[in-house]
C-alpha cells in the first residue's frame, strides 16, 4: 500500500504508533499521604505555563484523576426508556396487547 509519508518516515515513527506511546496498565500502590503529596505538587504547577511543564505533570495528573475516579466514581446516568423503546422491546420478543 502506498504512503503519504514522506521518505524515510515510517507508520511507526508517528506520535501514537510509537512504542512508548502505547498504554500498558500499571498498578500502583500508594498511601494517602503520597496521593495527598502529589495533590500538592500538581497543585503548585497550576501556576507555571502549560508549554513549560514537565512530561511527568501530566502522567501525575492522569494518574490522581484515575484515582479520583476510584475513590469518588461518577454515579452511573440512567434514563428511562422511551414508549417507543418498550414497544420495540416487545414486539423483538413478541410480546403485545400490553
Amino acid at each position: 500500500m502506498a504512503s503519504n509519508l514522506p521518505p524515510g518516515i515510517t507508520d511507526a515513527m508517528l506520535p501514537g504508533n510509537r512504542p512508548e506511546d502505547q498504554e500498558v496498565e500499571v498498578f500502583l500502590v500508594l498511601t494517602v499521604g503520597e496521593i495527598e503529596d502529589l495533590q500538592c505538587e500538581l497543585q503548585n504547577q497550576m501556576d507555571v505555563p502549560p508549554e513549560k511543564r514537565s512530561p511527568v505533570w501530566y502522567v501525575l495528573e492522569n494518574i490522581l484523576e484515575q484515582f479520583e475516579n476510584i475513590i469518588h466514581p461518577k454515579p452511573a446516568v440512567t434514563r428511562k426508556p422511551t414508549t417507543t423503546e418498550i414497544w420495540e422491546w416487545a414486539a423483538k420478543r413478541g410480546i403485545s396487547g400490553f
